[in-house]
């Protein structure tokens, strides 16, 4: 449920807050500032900005550069792994990872969840080297 995941987070429950968590989770790999902006009832483009920006800052986001280099805001419950083509910009996610969950701790870090972006070259932009 959203509001669990921002009470999780440790982020106050407002009715913007939800709704812009609703609409990042419905967009997928579609939801760029432009079109979290396009689908919220009332909520001016600038407290768009702001509380995305502030689900960055506390973790619960991730940004992936997108199609025309738009960023692209994904929601970060567990570890996430994306591919991205080069080329394209296209975005897929990765069900496989070989980071070690063992490790407890990276540079003196307590390791509490990751996420990774592999770039590459899609099979569809291979065929048009």
């Amino acid at each position: 449920m959203i509001e669990d995941l921002l009470r999780n987070n440790n982020i106050k429950v407002t009715r913007q807050r939800v709704e812009i968590l609703k609409i990042i989770n419905k967009l997928g790999f579609d939801s760029s500032i432009k079109n979290i902006s396009n689908n919220v009832s009332d909520i001016n483009q600038s407290t768009v900005y702001r509380i995305l920006n502030k689900f960055y800052e506390d973790g619960l986001v991730e940004k992936v550069i997108g199609l025309n280099d738009e960023i692209i805001y994904v929601i970060i419950e567990e570890d996430k792994h994306f591919i991205r083509c080069l080329k394209c910009k296209k975005i897929e996610e990765v069900k496989t990872c070989a980071f070690d969950h063992n490790i407890e701790n990276v540079n003196g870090f307590i390791i509490k969840r990751h996420s990774l972006i592999i770039d590459g070259i899609c099979k569809k932009c291979q065929s048009n080297i």
